[in-house]
């Protein structure tokens, strides 16, 4: 009989500590592995957020600039009546034979827009709102109240497309206007703007340049940008729900804007549609012209403060933003308050400081 090797020892599974090894190892692993996961998902969401707060303010910039941009774009009209400073809520029109015949702002305030194609303000502790017919519900019916410490502006314009046109709104209860381009009866460049219905258009009996057939119709286009205290951007834009009965409804249009500063570039000799540099040239654009020069803005700066739609986790913001000669930052002593603070819900937000200048062209191309 084979003799067994009593020093040879049968096999056996692995043992305790090994096990212990082998799961701390994983553990080591896994928290690896979580690290870098977590780390991932809140560079995702940092980025996603970057992404929405570069989105609104890219909106709010390309909105601004595109009626900026056609203000004072009134048809074939070729020069418009600069009188007096007008509502910034303008809301009645009186016929081209009687205007300015009729010396009555309240009565022709539309006409009287015409010549001032851009026209702001801000929002202070002494004017902190201004009047406007809305048609909103709350007991302050007829004035808008913007944040505080807030730039608004109204922009004046005919549509840029004539009622009828492909892809044109269909005319309604609004304010519309028809130039004249005949020469032949003398009245050139006279314009009607009526309230009618635009099924009901025999007023507008205005022709082209040939004489015969009817000049084409346009919406007037009356709005009004600014912040609410909510930190929205909000479009207020004249309407109208029935005849004779007008009001700007106001439509918020981007979230988180927490600032709106405007800037202005005059032309004061009137001559060559290009702004014309103050005493300091450092400092070009005035923040807010005198009523005697609203008619001479040119080039609008817009310098807008956006943040993110959430709070970044670990973050405050401790930067220092200068936005048209005034500090905006978190109340962080034993540093010195800025002109404008960040509410303390805030702080935890990223922010960012965006700005574009535009050219009007429409009055600069007049000038030139």
């Amino acid at each position: 009989m084979k003799r067994i090797d009593k020093n040879i020892r049968a096999e056996s599974g692995f043992g305790l500590v090994e096990i212990m090894i082998s799961l701390l190892l994983g553990i080591i692993i896994m928290l690896g592995v979580t690290q870098i996961v977590t780390n991932n998902s809140k560079t995702r969401w940092e980025l996603e957020r970057a992404g929405r707060q570069l989105e609104n303010a890219t909106y709010t910039l390309r909105l601004l600039e595109g009626d900026l941009t056609n203000a004072s774009f009134w048809g074939e009209r070729r020069a418009v009546d600069v009188i007096s400073v007008p509502e910034i809520c303008p809301a009645t029109a009186c016929d081209e034979a009687t205007f300015p015949a009729i010396d009555d702002p309240v009565e022709c305030q539309l006409n009287w827009a015409m010549g001032y194609p851009v026209q702001g303000g801000r929002a202070t502790a002494a004017t902190p709102d201004f009047s406007c017919p809305t048609a909103d519900d709350s007991d302050d019916v007829d004035l808008i109240t913007p944040k505080l410490g807030t730039d608004y502006i109204a922009v004046r314009r005919a549509s840029s497309c004539a009622v009828g046109d492909a892809g044109c709104d269909a005319g309604d209860t609004s304010f519309h206007l028809q130039v004249n381009a005949c020469s032949a009866d003398g009245g050139a460049d006279d314009i009607k703007i009526s309230s009618k219905f635009i099924s009901d258009i025999t007023d507008f009996d205005f022709q082209n340049r040939d004489c015969t057939t009817a000049a084409p119709i346009y919406r007037y286009l009356s709005r009004i940008y600014y912040v609410n205290p909510d930190d929205q951007l909000v479009r207020a834009e004249l309407t109208s729900e029935a005849e004779d009965v007008f009001e700007y409804v106001e439509t918020p249009l981007v979230d988180n804007v927490e600032l709106l500063r405007l800037e202005y570039g005059l032309d004061t000799d009137g001559n060559d549609g290009e702004e014309d540099l103050p005493a300091d040239p450092s400092d070009p654009y005035p923040e807010v012209p005198n009523d005697a020069r609203w008619s001479d803005v040119v080039r609008v700066k817009v310098s807008l403060m956006v943040r993110s739609q959430e709070a970044s986790a670990g973050f405050r913001d401790e930067k220092i933003y200068t936005i048209v000669g005034q500090t905006y930052c978190a109340d962080i002593p034993p540093r010195a308050a800025c002109d404008v603070t960040i509410p303390e819900e805030f702080e935890g937000h990223r922010r960012q400081l965006f700005s574009r200048t535009v050219s009007l062209r429409n009055v600069a191309g007049k000038r030139e």
